[in-house]
């Protein structure tokens, strides 16, 4: 079967009977109620399998490759109504004790720590307690003095 098409200008085309053809069964296509469903179903079903593939096996071989297991601790800020030890956070025990080996405050003034966890006083106070190198004596020796004075 041939089908004629009229474009706006007119000009009249004769279609041949191969793509008469393929009109037809696109139609016939469309009018499936199951094929737009199954199509899109099987959409799901090939990106929940490659969601699988790729992001379920991460932590699994994270797992086998170590052989360790996370350890769990009772911290004592786990509870609802507990919270941290804000008095040993104010003297910067953990700093001091865990992170000042690696980590330097050389860009941290202790003039910023006031007004946000510390007085003016305290952070003197604290100032005071390190010591620098001023520089050498007229030994050659290099002199330590508290950092407040």
């Amino acid at each position: 079967m041939e089908v004629a098409f009229i474009m706006e200008i007119g000009i009249e085309i004769q279609a041949t009977p191969k793509l008469s053809t393929l009109i037809k069964r696109s139609d016939q296509e469309a009018e499936s109620p199951f094929r737009g469903k199954s199509l899109r179903a099987f959409a799901f079903v090939g990106a929940g399998v490659s969601w699988l593939l790729a992001f379920g096996t991460v932590a699994s071989a994270d797992e086998f490759e170590h052989g360790l297991e996370c350890p769990s601790y009772p911290w004592p800020h786990q509870g609802i109504l507990s919270s941290y030890d804000h008095s040993s956070s104010r003297r910067h025990q953990v700093y001091q004790q865990v992170c000042a080996s690696c980590h330097s405050m050389s860009l941290v003034a202790y003039r910023d720590l006031v007004g946000g966890a510390y007085t003016e006083e305290e952070a003197k106070a604290l100032a005071a307690e390190i010591e620098v190198v001023d520089g050498p004596n007229e030994e050659g020796r290099n002199v330590h003095s508290p950092l407040g004075n």
